[in-house]
């Protein structure tokens, strides 16, 4: 393998923690080395990244993909308005009321989790 299809993972098989490699081409796993028993593996979820928001009888579906649920919405009259929390939920799409005739969405990750 090349330096640029490397693909190193932290994975724990059979209850113990190692590096490995794995080839996205070939679909192999080579173990690198151990690890510490105790040590936290830090993955960094993909970011929320908003669909188009798409129009439905006086409502718009917002959907998004990434981050990690439960989600929050929140709407505001546009960039510079101050946000209004429209609900929470777990899934990857909702449906909001249409307000006026301009809006700005947000979608926030991990809503109530603490790190």
């Amino acid at each position: 393998m090349t330096g640029t299809d490397r693909i190193l993972a932290l994975l724990e098989v059979e209850g113990l923690k190692a590096i490995y490699e794995l080839s996205g081409a070939l679909g192999l796993v080579g173990w690198i080395r151990d690890v510490p028993q105790d040590i936290i593996d830090l993955a960094v979820p993909v970011p929320v990244t908003m669909a188009t928001p798409l129009p439905d009888q006086g409502e718009w579906t917002l959907a998004w993909t990434g981050g990690v649920g439960p989600f929050e919405v929140h709407q505001a009259a546009s960039a510079g308005a101050p946000w209004v929390r429209l609900g929470a939920t777990d899934e990857r799409s909702t449906r909001v009321p249409a307000a006026g005739t301009t809006s700005v969405w947000q979608v926030r990750d991990r809503v109530g989790q603490v790190d």
